[in-house]
């Protein structure tokens, strides 16, 4: 059911929509799609109140999610992105930057134990220069790649030495016999030594590096 405002046949201005299952939307309507101010509320206990554009969550927004986690902060096309606070049901909190719904940039995540962390992120790690400090004051100072700790840039270099020359050649072990130019092929061999590469056992450090 909608009830509010409609111009030349389609919902525009003020308006609430109900669907069956009881989700509902009230707020703002331009051209038949929620624009503009609203909120938007699930059956399931999930809440948006904030910013929409063409149907997308756009602008300021506060997402409440049904397990109690919040975000609060900017959006873009439905997704978070600009600054923003995350804080979970466990009083985690992360503050800062977010790009394309994921955390990336700079930013600050405290646990509830009083864990923190200060520095660069992407796609939800660690990444680029940080400080991790425990419960009591001692601090770690360094560059994180993916999650990753290292002391120094020369030790960085040296992972990643190390990643090409595993993932180099695994994929010429992997990879004889085999018709690389079909592409499923070639993808689920890249995934796989990638993924070896990244975290490999003693065995296949000592195979392949």
């Amino acid at each position: 059911q909608y009830t509010g405002e409609w111009k030349d046949g389609e919902k525009h201005g003020q308006g609430t929509y109900t669907w069956a299952d009881g989700d509902q939307y009230v707020g703002e309507w331009k051209d038949g799609n929620y624009h503009g101010q609203g909120t938007l509320t699930w059956a399931s206990g999930t809440t948006y109140v904030g910013g929409f554009k063409d149907a997308k969550h756009h602008g300021q927004g506060t997402y409440t999610y049904a397990n109690g986690d919040q975000y609060t902060g900017e959006w873009k096309d439905g997704e978070k992105h600009g600054q923003g606070t995350y804080t979970t049901a466990d009083k985690d909190q992360y503050v800062g930057e977010y790009k394309d719904g994921e955390q990336t940039g700079q930013g600050t995540l405290t646990w509830a134990s009083g864990d923190q962390y200060v520095g660069g992120f992407k796609n939800g790690n660690f990444h680029g220069q940080g400080t991790y400090t425990w419960p009591g004051g001692k601090t770690r100072t360094g560059i994180w790649e993916d999650g990753n700790y290292f002391k120094t840039v020369a030790e960085l270099e040296q992972a990643k030495e190390k990643h090409d020359r595993i993932f180099s050649a695994c994929l010429i072990d992997k990879s004889s016999g085999m018709d690389m130019s079909y592409e499923p092929i070639r993808e689920a061999i890249e995934e796989d030594c990638e993924a070896i590469a990244k975290d490999p056992t003693w065995k296949q450090s000592w195979k392949y590096n």
